[in-house]
């Protein structure tokens, strides 16, 4: 007995079947759409979640940005890979920041039917915005500190320097450790020359912590200067040593000002 074979047409609705569930459980936007009008054909779960029940269109479901999509489509219909649009969407009580896509379906052309798909970046233009308002008040810290403060990479390059930093050498200062050197001409209060093998950065590049080492040291057009100088390591997640920060403090006028008091 021979078993009876299904119809072609239920094995089609079957597989359509399974792939609106798949579709329906990706948790980003997408959406098909009729080219010429961008009606909305088909719809995911999180596409309906986050847009008006009433939008027929997808310019109903992200107002205010029809030209934007609608260059979008016109390049996706003749087949051309656009860029990302960066499309809002006010949801509940909070704007959504969504990084869109359109491209045509299948292989005709001018394409029939565009796929819309979308990924929510909310969360990661917020952290940007916080970043940024971050790395400004740290700027505007890092600018006013009165020590001179350097930042250096693993290989001794100086990356930042603040004000002071800057006014302590004149011009642009010295690119790597190794210039500082040179130039500073740095030696104990005993008078021993500090090779850069033995300077506080260098210590601190291979993990040293150095605290208040105190320096003689040459600044034109002042002469000989004494600094108290700290470095630390800066490490990355794994603990490796990726850089170093040093911060000197010109500190000749306090020891002329003890050594009065002393007499």
């Amino acid at each position: 007995m021979t078993g009876h074979r299904p119809h072609e047409s239920s094995i089609q609705h079957e597989r359509l079947a399974r792939c609106e569930a798949l579709l329906d459980g990706i948790p980003a936007p997408l959406a098909v759409l009729e080219a010429s009008t961008l009606e909305l054909i088909f719809t995911n779960r999180r596409f309906v979640e986050l847009t008006p029940a009433s939008a027929r269109t997808v310019y109903d479901a992200f107002p205010g940005a029809e030209a934007e999509i609608r260059s979008a489509a016109r390049e996706a219909i003749d087949g051309k890979i656009n860029r990302a649009l960066r499309l809002s969407l006010r949801s509940g009580q909070r704007t959504r920041v969504f990084e869109v896509v359109l491209r045509a379906l299948g292989d005709e052309r001018p394409a029939c039917e565009l796929v819309f798909a979308g990924v929510d970046v909310t969360e990661r233009e917020q952290l940007r915005e916080d970043l940024a308002h971050l790395v400004g008040e740290l700027t505007s810290i890092f600018g006013v500190i009165p020590d001179a403060v350097r930042v250096f990479d693993r290989n001794g390059r100086v990356v930042r320097t603040n004000a002071q930093a800057v006014r302590d050498v004149g011009g642009s200062g010295p690119a790597t450790l190794a210039e500082q050197v040179e130039y500073e001409r740095p030696f104990t209060l005993n008078g021993i020359p500090v090779s850069t093998e033995y300077h506080p950065t260098s210590r601190a590049l291979r993990g040293e912590r150095v605290r208040s080492e105190m320096l003689r040291v040459h600044r034109d057009p002042d002469g000989e200067r004494v600094i108290e100088v700290s470095a630390n390591p800066l490490r990355d997640d794994m603990g490796d040593v990726r850089g170093a920060v040093t911060v000197e403090r010109d500190v000749t006028d306090r020891l002329v000002l003890l050594r009065a008091l002393e007499e």
